[in-house]
């Protein structure tokens, strides 16, 4: 009988909690018939101190694919590596995107809104190209304040469209366990999230949280 080997264990004992969540929500999209099986087996080999075949059979012993670990390792093992592939390229976005982001607030602070907003738009299409939820949901914010002291008369339909899309945003469960950021872009207020104040000097007495639309 061929000797069960530990590659796959030795994988996921390399990676990191970040990397480890990202190859949960690659799987729930990418591995067949959906992230059950895949992420069932990961955890179950993730909570061991030393890979143990036998355990890890008595530990999925009630899962239909039991009687396939070693085509599931297989696929596991090649499934991590194309997330991880992924990953590389989601950091370096992540990078890319907190540059943009800082820019836009530089621009901000200097009353360039136009130009602050054309920069957050192009970071928001490349945080939903790789679905980077954390800066979709600053870019979103730092918008709808912009609007919140620029003259326009679209002003409301534009905040509209932007309150649509954080709803949309906010309903999925990774954004709303997201480690919200200490500077204010998005604050919890008795189990509602509240939007950024407008800058100094152009505070309003109307600063409300975002599930209550312009009215």
């Amino acid at each position: 009988m061929k000797k069960a080997t530990d590659d796959l264990f030795r994988l996921i004992k390399s990676l990191t909690k970040s990397e480890k969540g990202y190859f949960k929500k690659y799987a729930s999209k990418n591995a067949p018939g959906g992230k059950s099986n895949y992420v069932l087996l990961f955890d179950a080999i993730d909570e061991m101190e030393a890979y143990d075949e036998e355990l890890l059979r008595k530990k999925l012993k009630n899962q239909a694919f039991v009687s396939q670990i070693p085509v599931y390792k297989v696929y596991l093992f090649n499934l991590i590596l194309k997330s991880l592939t992924l990953y590389g390229a989601f950091e370096n976005t992540e990078t890319k995107l907190s540059e943009m982001i800082r820019n836009a607030k530089i621009l901000e602070k200097k009353q360039m809104h136009r130009e602050a907003l054309k920069i957050l738009k192009k970071a928001k299409e490349i945080a939903y190209k790789y679905e980077n939820e954390k800066s979709m949901v600053e870019i979103l914010f730092q918008e709808r304040g912009i609007y919140m002291v620029m003259p326009d008369k679209n002003v409301l339909e534009k905040r509209k469209e932007i309150h649509e899309e954080q709803m949309k945003l906010l309903n999925q469960p990774l954004s709303l366990l997201l480690a919200l950021r200490p500077d204010g872009y998005v604050r919890r207020t008795k189990g509602r999230l509240q939007e950024p104040e407008p800058p100094a000097g152009n505070r309003k007495n109307n600063f409300r949280p975002v599930d209550e639309i312009d009215r």
